[in-house]
């Protein structure tokens, strides 16, 4: 059985890196996990909707959902459940900043997955962003913590640290996802060295010949 390595952009691995380097929570598999034989993907997402999968478009559907609230659809099966994303420098709502909700419908023996993305309405600017809602329940154990200050910050949530190969959740509060301009630049890049490489090992094969 062979296995492709799908290539990450810069920007993402930068935030992989981020996210293994703060602490997590002690839990076998938390809400978002992927389920047994469902590939992991890595889903980069702001408070507009823009979203990034596994470092280029996501094909998948987004929904603003009316009174604020985005719902993005999931690549596969996850764990249902919610997470409180904590920023301990926002002392509103008591330090809980974010929200995310995952939850699954089955229509004709189909399932599909969503994550609805929600963000407290910041207390100073009143609602700006597609994510705002005026308030939702604090009731999750499972808590991201939010990183960054204001204007310049995000979270990521790892729902099953044990599994390297599983889902991982880059939220932007502040901001917007990068441009896949910079992950194409990025790849183009890398094909030009292939090439350049490729000619200069022809020109040397082709000297030892004539010689």
């Amino acid at each position: 059985m062979s296995t492709t390595i799908r290539p990450i952009s810069k920007v993402t691995a930068v935030l992989i890196a981020v996210a293994c380097s703060l602490p997590q929570s002690t839990f076998a598999q938390g809400p978002g996990a992927t389920l047994a034989g469902v590939p992991g993907f890595t889903l980069i997402f702001d408070e507009q909707g823009n979203s990034r999968l596994n470092g280029g478009l996501n094909p998948n559907p987004v929904t603003f959902i009316p009174g604020g609230g985005i719902q993005f659809q999931l690549p596969g099966a996850v764990v249902p459940g919610d997470v409180l994303v904590f920023n301990p420098l926002d002392q509103f709502a008591g330090g809980h900043s974010d929200r995310i909700t995952f939850s699954n419908i089955t229509n004709a023996g189909v399932r599909t997955d969503f994550m609805l993305y929600e963000s407290l309405i910041d207390e100073s600017t009143g609602a700006d962003n597609l994510a705002d809602v005026a308030s939702f329940p604090i009731t999750s154990t499972f808590v991201a913590n939010e990183i960054g200050p204001e204007g310049n910050n995000g979270f990521t949530w790892i729902p099953d640290p044990n599994n390297t190969a599983g889902a991982v959740y880059n939220g932007i509060s502040d901001g917007v996802v990068p441009e896949p301009a910079t992950i194409v630049l990025g790849g183009l890049g890398m094909i030009s060295f292939v090439v350049m490489g490729w000619r200069r090992q022809r020109r040397a094969t082709g000297l030892i010949k004539s010689g």
